[in-house]
């Protein structure tokens, strides 16, 4: 049932509306009594929850002997009934700020529910997780409901790799753009007529002597490739 129901009970002929209270008319989850208000009207006495029930959890409803009809005549015996609240689903992002997601709510059990994930600028997006286990690798994933479900859209930080070349003229470098955290990037370096690579330079450090240098990627870097022009 939806989260926000009203339960009622209806009898077989007209009741003393005074003996429906929060004692002979309950809802439990659990050992958990269930806050709400009682009214009465013709044949059904309902309780409306004061605040929304439990998603996927199992509630009892129970009219006691306590209950009596118009005559002073008692329910013969307790009437106790049990239903399944509906299951929920819901989104989040790790990190907050890496992006957004949709779809999130309460859907009937065994149905497909289509969730998104969009990343925030500089951002890209790396897979959904359920319990620190990946369940996909899609931004835009089908999901089927199997009881309340908690999935994490999980994004990482896009570094970026910015290249040049000393002097502008010595040659051209390919490479350079954004990257997610950790990612594998080989930059190359190819001298012009007349020039011979030298090395990749950021600031005063030399990173490498070979044309093509590779690393992985934890933060932001600012390479320049150095070209010494051929004296020969």
């Amino acid at each position: 049932v939806p989260l926000n129901q009203v339960v009622s009970a209806t009898f077989n002929e007209k009741m003393n509306s005074v003996t429906i209270t929060d004692e002979s008319f309950t809802l439990q989850q659990g050992e958990t009594n269930v806050e709400g208000a009682h009214s009465y009207n013709n044949v059904t006495a309902s309780l409306a929850p004061s605040s929304p029930l439990l998603p996927f959890k199992l509630y009892t409803g129970r009219v006691k002997t306590s209950v009596k009809d118009l005559m002073g005549n008692s329910l013969q015996e307790e009437y106790v009934w049990t239903f399944t609240t509906i299951p929920q689903i819901t989104l989040s992002s790790n990190p907050e700020i890496g992006g957004t997601t949709l779809g999130a709510g309460t859907f009937n059990q065994d149905s497909l529910i289509m969730v998104n994930a969009t990343p925030n600028s500089g951002y890209s997006f790396l897979n959904w997780s359920e319990n620190g286990t990946i369940v996909s690798t899609n931004s835009a994933f089908e999901h089927k409901m199997a009881g309340n479900t908690a999935l994490i859209a999980n994004f990482t930080l896009q570094l970026v790799v910015a290249t040049s070349s000393n002097p502008t003229a010595g040659g051209t470098t390919l490479g350079a753009g954004s990257y997610n955290t950790g990612t594998s990037v080989t930059l190359e370096a190819v001298p012009n007529t007349g020039y011979t690579f030298t090395n990749w330079t950021e600031g005063v450090n030399i990173g490498s002597s070979n044309a093509n240098y590779t690393f992985d990627i934890t933060v932001n870097r600012t390479m320049v490739a150095n070209f010494d022009a051929n004296t020969a």
